[in-house]
């Protein structure tokens, strides 16, 4: 079975936020923007997505009127869920754009990927998720709010590492068969079952 974050993510019930997940790189707070043609600044949004490398993990924090009704009162639970996020990152000994660090035991518990860092080989997030505030957020209590993220983090670091063990068999299996082929009359047995 081929560990989805997406779905991961969709069926962890997360109270202070939503978070949506795409292997794609997308600036998904500009997409209404984007997708405006009529809108003043389409052009040069367009334009600055595309000269934006891709690599590493794209994250957003979105708020709506559902959360708040006031301005301050959303861009202080923004900025705290951004700092949430951002400080489970720094817990597991990842930077924030997503590649992880050498030398912290954030993921030792994960053999994979510390195997594969002390191998020199350099591990990093990609896609991008939008994470979008909810009316809870406003009352909930810091840690909560870490606890949370720090989930989210971890079904990120799970889809990495499957990822990586998915490349890896793969990677054996193309060496296995072009060490030792199958001999001709076993290929044509199989062609025809």
């Amino acid at each position: 079975m081929v560990f989805s974050i997406p779905t991961a993510l969709a069926r962890t019930p997360f109270k202070t936020f939503a978070a949506n997940y795409t292997s794609a790189y997308s600036a998904q707070i500009l997409r209404a923007i984007v997708s405006d043609p009529s809108h003043p600044l389409c052009l040069a949004r367009t334009r600055k997505e595309k000269q934006k490398e891709r690599s590493g993990l794209w994250w957003h924090v979105t708020v709506n009127h559902n959360a708040s009704s006031t301005k301050v009162v959303r861009t202080w639970i923004t900025r705290r869920l951004r700092t949430a996020f951002n400080d489970e990152l720094r817990l597991r000994g990842i930077t924030y754009d997503g590649k992880l660090t050498r030398g912290k035991s954030g993921f030792t518990h994960r053999s994979a990927l510390s195997r594969m860092m002390q191998e020199g080989k350099s591990l990093s997030l990609t896609g991008s998720i939008r994470l979008h505030c909810k009316p809870a957020l406003v009352t909930a209590k810091y840690e909560e709010v870490r606890q949370e993220t720090g989930k989210a983090v971890d079904i990120l670091l799970r889809g990495l590492e499957a990822d990586k063990m998915e490349k890896e068999v793969r990677s054996a299996q193309q060496t296995y068969t072009q060490k030792f082929p199958r001999p001709r009359g076993q290929r044509q047995m199989e062609e025809h079952d």
